[in-house]
């Protein structure tokens, strides 16, 4: 029984890890001088800021609605077809599970099937 809840404790774990990406901030600074034959010094310096905040990535579950950007296409299974007079097509999660989603709006599509 404990070799059960651990493990399941550990996946839990590493299904977390992957759906949070931390903040990131990345500072840099250039410097340039030019000398020219004159004698007279030009010096530029630049500064670039990359500042993004954490971002949760939510995996969706059956019944969720979600725009198709949240979405990635599947890589082989590219072809729509029609379920309940539904425009559906195969896609991926950003975990990698596989999607099948129907449009319910342009733009607007609600997760029938996972796995």
């Amino acid at each position: 029984m404990k070799k059960i809840a651990i493990s399941l404790w550990f996946c839990t774990l590493a299904v977390s890890a992957q759906t949070v990406l931390p903040e990131r901030f990345e500072e840099r600074f250039e410097t340039k001088t030019i000398r020219h034959s004159n004698g007279r010094v030009e010096t530029y310096q630049q500064s670039i800021a990359v500042e993004e905040p954490g971002v949760e990535l939510k995996q969706v579950r059956i019944g969720d609605i979600v725009r198709a950007g949240h979405l990635n296409p599947h890589p082989v299974i590219d072809k729509e077809f029609t379920y309940m007079q539904s425009r559906c097509r195969w896609f991926r999660d950003l975990i990698q599970y596989q999607v099948i989603a129907c449009q319910l709006q342009p733009n607007v599509w609600q997760v029938i099937d996972k796995f």
